[in-house]
């Protein structure tokens, strides 16, 4: 774990990890029906013409309150659900990617499927990703997972995270 590329990041992150059996299928997470209310807001507050650019900024801000407010619900609810399946997660060391998970060793073999639930913060939320991965490297002290039948967004979200605590770490590093 002593090369990292440009690509790949350290991190702290909350993650559980579990043998994926094949039987069961990953479940999407519950979340909030206020989605479409708020996009219908948002197109509302776009179409106020009656008012001036302040009454126009203050609805926007709202609306972008609401939002955040609605991911926050679905991000409790998610882990509350986790909890009721008996599915913990733990912050823990990690060397991420957009395509890998590098992390303390469990004792699985090469090839190994697993279920990894990872949460991160992103542009200012936090997202839970249910992800398959195989086990595709072992040293002993350390293991790499490669991530499995990843759809876009859920790369998306972690090339993100990626390139998000890149830049933090520079900022750190010019201080």
């Amino acid at each position: 774990m002593n090369e990292m590329p440009w690509f790949e990041v350290r991190a702290e992150v909350p993650i559980a990890l579990a043998l994926d059996d094949g039987k069961t299928s990953i479940l999407s997470m519950p979340s909030s029906s206020a989605a479409p209310a708020i996009e219908r807001a948002r197109g509302a507050v776009a179409r106020t013409g009656l008012h001036g650019p302040e009454v126009r900024d203050a609805f926007r801000t709202l609306v972008a309150s609401l939002d955040a407010l609605r991911k926050e619900l679905d991000h409790l609810t998610q882990r509350l659900d986790l909890q009721q399946r008996g599915v913990t997660l733990t912050q823990e060391a990690v060397q991420l990617s957009g395509a890998t998970l590098k992390l303390k060793a469990r004792p699985w073999a090469l090839d190994t499927r697993v279920r990894v639930w990872l949460s991160l913060h992103v542009r200012e939320s936090q997202h839970l990703l249910i992800v398959p991965a195989v086990v595709s490297a072992h040293d002993g002290e350390h293991m790499t997972l490669t991530f499995a039948e990843l759809a876009d967004d859920e790369r998306d979200l972690l090339v993100a995270f990626t390139l998000q605590q890149q830049a933090k770490e520079r900022r750190r590093a010019l201080q």
